[in-house]
């Protein structure tokens, strides 16, 4: 076996995201955290044309997400970030949804 095959399998394995002041992350992991971010992206938006359609709810979790959504709010831009995506184009398709719903 060689010295490079060794480093390889000797090796401990690499974290699954990157330690604090490190810029590397495996390909495989930036995607999987991009998915589970646009998923988060998804529910906001999913909760806000929610209450659109049926009102206030309960625990103010639909209300909550339309305001955000409606002001182009702090959960609505912290997601969007996460999700390297435009929040006034968000905003823009979500708003087209809700017209063509109603």
């Amino acid at each position: 076996m060689t010295a490079e095959a060794l480093r390889h399998t000797d090796a401990p394995p690499r974290p699954a995201v990157a330690r604090p002041g490190s810029r590397q992350t495996e390909p495989e992991n930036v995607e999987a955290e991009l998915a589970l971010w646009i998923a988060a992206l998804a529910l906001l938006i999913e909760d806000a044309s929610d209450f659109v359609r049926r009102g206030d709810d309960r625990k103010g979790i639909r209300s909550a997400a339309h305001r955000d959504v409606v002001a182009i709010g702090p959960m609505l831009r912290h997601l969007c970030a996460h999700a390297r995506v435009d929040p006034d184009l968000a905003v823009e398709w979500w708003q087209r949804k809700m017209r063509q719903a109603a």
